[in-house]
């Protein structure tokens, strides 16, 4: 991995990650679909339940983006050809007011099929259940 191609991937994963929050902010899940996840994509995250492919995930982050705004922070990037991850904080802000914010620390594997960069599988934990 040269520290070019790293800053390459970094630039285009901020620019995806822009439009996740975007995604939020605008309480529209679709160009989640059709550019931020692969249609066969691994959801994992702590207290849910697992989602794969697109149709699984679809429902779940109709009502998500409907209800919360997030927020992705880089902590640890890698990549390597076609492959890589990043290892991030991701807040969580409910729309609801009398609900309390909290922070997953998420790993997004990224792959590039067709030129594309999407993401083929999340992880998840509560940051907050670590205190």
């Amino acid at each position: 991995m040269s520290e070019k191609d790293l800053d390459k991937f970094r630039v285009v994963l901020r620019k995806k990650y822009d439009l996740h929050c975007k995604c939020f902010q605008d309480r529209n899940p679709e160009p989640l679909f059709d550019k931020f996840f692969t249609k066969d994509a691994l959801w994992a995250a702590q207290g849910y339940p697992e989602l794969n492919g697109s149709a699984e995930m679809r429902p779940f982050f109709e009502v998500v983006t409907r209800n919360y705004l997030v927020a992705i922070e880089p902590v640890k990037t890698f990549v390597c050809g076609d492959a890589g991850w990043d290892f991030v904080n991701y807040p969580v802000m409910p729309r609801d007011n009398d609900e309390k914010p909290w922070t997953f620390r998420v790993l997004f594997c990224w792959i590039r099929r067709d030129g594309q960069w999407r993401v083929n599988s999340i992880v998840s934990f509560q940051a907050n259940e670590l205190n």
